[in-house]
C-alpha cells in the first residue's frame, strides 16, 4: 500500500514538472518571437505602425507635430476686440511667419501711438529670426523701417552676412565703414577689405582682428 502511494506521489511531482517545463518553452519561445512588420509598417518597440512616406517616422505621430507647427494667420487675431489686442497679436504674427511686410500690414491703422518704434521692433525681430534660420532676405527689405538709421543698419547687417564688399558702396555715412569691417571681419577674413576702411582706428583694428583669430 505505501508503494503505491509512493508511486502516486511520484506521478504527481513528475506531471508537475512535465508542466513547469511546458510552460517555460512557451515563454521562451513567446520572447524570442521578434515582431516582424511589413511595408507599409514599422517597428516600434513591440508593435507595427503606418509609416506611408517611408521616412521611418509613424504617420500618428507626423500628422500631430505638423499641427503643432501650423503657422498662425493673422484672421486669427479678429477674436480679439481691442485695437491694441488686434495689434499685438498681429505684432507676433509677422515675427513667426518671417515676413517683414506683415510687420506693416495694418499696422498703422491698429497703433496711435509709438508707431514707428513698435514697427521696428517687429522688423528687428523678423529680421533676426530670418538670418537665424539662414533664410535669404533681400536688402530692400530694410526700406520697411521707419526709423531710417535703423534702416541703415539692417543694410549693415544683410550685406555683412554676404560675400560682396562692393554692396557697402549702396550705404551712406559711417555705415560704409562698418558694413566693410563686419563682412571683412566676420565673413570674408579678408584683410584687404579692411584697407577700404576710411576712418584709420577701425581700419586698424578690423587688420588687427583677423590677424588674431584667422
Amino acid at each position: 500500500m505505501a508503494k503505491k502511494k509512493n508511486n502516486n506521489l511520484g506521478y504527481i511531482i513528475g506531471g508537475v514538472v512535465i508542466a513547469v517545463l511546458v510552460l517555460w518553452i512557451i515563454f521562451a519561445n513567446v520572447g524570442n518571437n521578434e515582431v516582424i512588420c511589413n511595408s507599409p509598417y514599422i517597428k516600434v518597440g513591440s508593435s507595427c505602425c503606418l509609416d506611408q512616406n517611408n521616412n521611418n517616422i509613424c504617420d500618428n505621430d507626423e500628422n500631430s507635430n505638423i499641427q503643432e507647427e501650423q503657422l498662425p494667420k493673422y484672421s486669427d487675431c479678429d477674436k480679439y476686440l481691442s485695437k491694441s489686442e488686434k495689434a499685438s497679436c498681429k505684432y507676433d504674427v509677422a515675427e513667426v511667419i518671417g515676413d517683414m511686410r506683415y510687420c506693416i500690414t495694418d499696422y498703422k491703422t491698429d497703433y496711435d501711438t509709438e508707431i514707428s518704434e513698435n514697427i521696428d521692433n517687429c522688423l528687428d525681430n523678423v529680421l533676426f529670426n530670418r538670418q537665424r534660420y539662414d533664410n535669404e532676405i533681400s536688402i530692400s527689405a530694410c526700406e520697411y523701417y521707419q526709423i531710417s538709421y535703423r534702416g541703415e543698419e539692417c543694410k549693415v547687417e544683410i550685406i555683412s552676412g554676404g560675400n560682396d564688399p562692393s554692396l557697402c558702396e549702396t550705404l551712406s555715412g559711417d555705415y560704409v565703414d562698418e558694413c566693410y569691417s563686419d563682412i571683412a571681419r566676420y565673413t570674408l577674413k579678408d584683410k584687404s577689405v579692411c584697407e577700404k576702411i576710411k576712418d584709420d582706428e577701425l581700419r586698424y583694428e578690423c587688420i588687427d582682428y583677423i590677424t588674431r583669430f584667422s
